[in-house]
């Protein structure tokens, strides 16, 4: 097993336990083959997709509510990328990370919709 925080170029990225990656990891990308990267480009993926400001036109998301709790969801329009996650002590964690259709991410979203997501976030 891995040291639990490592560094992938520029990134300083967590999934919430080593345990979520692994499975997310397997489930999006050897079972589903929605990406084509390795773990460590997995994590980048959803590291940078977290971390870009919402803009409305090409990246988008909103709070969601995910297992009882409050997590934050953005979807990229260009790539399909969906990524959710959480924060813990103003360091985002993230939960999961695939692929999704406009269709997915608007329907979902009005199912699971709590509110914007605030600045920085």
């Amino acid at each position: 097993m891995r040291d639990k925080r490592y560094r992938y170029k520029d990134m300083d990225e967590e999934f919430t336990s080593e345990y979520n990656l692994d499975n997310h990891y397997d489930k999006h990308v050897k079972n589903r083959k929605e990406y084509s990267v390795s773990k460590e480009e997995y994590e980048a993926i959803a590291d940078k997709l977290q971390r870009t400001p919402i803009d409305n036109k090409k990246i988008f998301g909103y709070i969601s509510k995910v297992d009882d709790k409050e997590a934050y969801v953005k979807w990229n329009k260009d790539t399909e990328d969906f990524v959710v996650y959480v924060y813990k002590k103003d360091k985002p964690y993230t939960i999961s990370l695939y692929k999704k259709t406009y269709r997915e991410y608007n329907s979902e979203m009005w199912d699971s919709y709590l509110g914007e997501i605030p600045a920085g976030k």
